[in-house]
């Protein structure tokens, strides 16, 4: 099977210019045929745990929000679809990030949809999966393919909230993913980035007891 934006409340926002900066560091451990490896992704240059590959420098074309609990969606619904090219997983202070790289394809449309269990059902067979952590987030793509280079069946993280992320679904160009939070609400907030196009998805941090 095979798993970043920042935002929380709706869709995409006006375009807007940012500079992003940091190389945040988290070991990741891949599934059968994937190595594991420590990935370094920086906000504007993310690699992939599943590829070696290293997209060029981008600029938001979704304005990240506050976190929230709320479920979010967005992207675009044009015609085709989208092929994801690699999942990456990275932390960054206050918060962890998962992006997905779709190249020069377009950002398809997406739901993110935190939740209140790490316990997640598959697409299409409805059977319950138990992912690390206290909470999750259930992530959909639309009218997406995916590349030899992203069928990643499970990935686990030392994030602070990120504990693992795995395929839950790829049934009809209708891929899902589910993520395993540390804490208990999760918390997110959802961007798109460009150059190449990007969803990505922070996590924040669980708060102190």
């Amino acid at each position: 099977m095979g798993v970043a934006l920042v935002g929380c409340s709706s869709g995409a926002a006006p375009s807007s210019t940012a500079s992003v900066t940091g190389t945040p560091t988290v070991s990741v451990s891949g599934s059968p045929g994937i190595s594991s490896a420590s990935a370094r992704p920086s906000e504007s240059t993310p690699s992939a745990t599943s590829s070696s590959a290293s997209p060029s420098t981008a600029s938001p074309t979704t304005r990240p929000g506050p976190f929230s609990s709320s479920p979010v969606s967005g992207g675009d619904s044009g015609t085709g679809q989208s092929r994801l090219q690699t999942i990456a997983v990275g932390s960054h202070t206050g918060y962890d990030r998962l992006v997905l790289t779709f190249g020069s394809d377009r950002v398809p449309e997406f739901t993110v949809t935190p939740q209140r269990s790490a316990k997640f059902a598959k697409d299409p067979s409805d059977d319950l999966v138990t992912l690390r952590g206290q909470s999750g987030v259930r992530v959909v793509l639309r009218s997406t393919l995916l590349a030899p280079s992203a069928l990643v069946d499970d990935m686990r993280s030392n994030g602070t909230a990120i504990r693992e992320v795995q395929q839950i679904g790829n049934f009809e160009a209708v891929v899902s993913y589910a993520v395993g939070v540390a804490g208990s609400p999760a918390l997110v907030r959802v961007s798109t980035l460009t150059s190449p196009n990007r969803l990505v998805i922070d996590v924040a941090w669980p708060s102190p007891e």
